[in-house]
């Protein structure tokens, strides 16, 4: 079912893959197209994929040798192009052109939820996701979401540090002082135990998100 939901090529698919002439063209290019459609990113190795899948392409494009797939590498800027125009015919955004948003995107989540790691890496990749923006491998968002928390943290002491202490409340202003150091150090602490890479060890995908 999941093969079939993501991996069925419908009539646009079609139409943009009959313009490749040799079989080994257009099952690289059909390849290329499922394979951003259900994990968010082109692969270093475009062909680097399970059999099965192979398979299923070839049977939906008639092509009767699934083993014609090897040839697609055999020209090294045969899989760049593909993908240029894939980007620019489903409409996908370069993660470079998003970045810069995502990275508000991130600090915000971080200050307003003070959702740990794992939730604001998850967010950031359905964030993605919903605006077609190619992922990164995961390490960069990693980092992206480790700078954001940290950022947040720096705020939040900031505020801590600026708010009225003790002054003429006496003890109870001193207490409140103190409750609010305790409460920052206890989310600074929580930072620091997150920038363990939090999600996916080796999978920067979000599989079962497709587009």
């Amino acid at each position: 079912m999941e093969l079939e939901r993501f991996c069925y090529l419908d009539d646009e698919d079609r139409r943009l893959i009959a313009a490749r002439r040799r079989d080994y063209n257009r099952l690289g290019f059909a390849v290329q197209v499922v394979t951003v459609r259900y994990l968010g990113m082109f692969l270093p190795d475009p062909v680097a994929i399970p059999a099965e899948l192979v398979a299923y392409l070839a049977e939906q494009l008639d092509i009767d040798s699934p083993g014609c797939l090897d040839e697609y590498m055999v020209r090294r800027p045969t899989r760049f192009e593909h993908q240029a125009e894939i980007v620019a015919e489903y409409g996908l955004v370069a993660f470079a052109a998003a970045e810069p948003e995502l990275t508000a995107w991130i600090a915000d989540q971080a200050w307003i939820t003070g959702d740990g790691p794992k939730a604001i890496f998850g967010g950031a990749v359905a964030w993605c996701r919903s605006r077609r923006v190619l992922l990164p491998g995961v390490t960069t968002l990693e980092k992206l979401v480790a700078t954001g928390r940290e950022a947040a943290e720096n705020r939040l002491r900031t505020q801590f540090r600026a708010a009225p202490r003790g002054g003429g409340l006496g003890a109870a202003g001193v207490a409140g002082g103190a409750d609010r150091d305790q409460a920052a150090g206890q989310r600074a602490g929580s930072v620091a135990q997150g920038r363990v890479s939090p999600v996916l060890e080796g999978d920067a995908h979000c599989p079962g998100a497709g587009w």
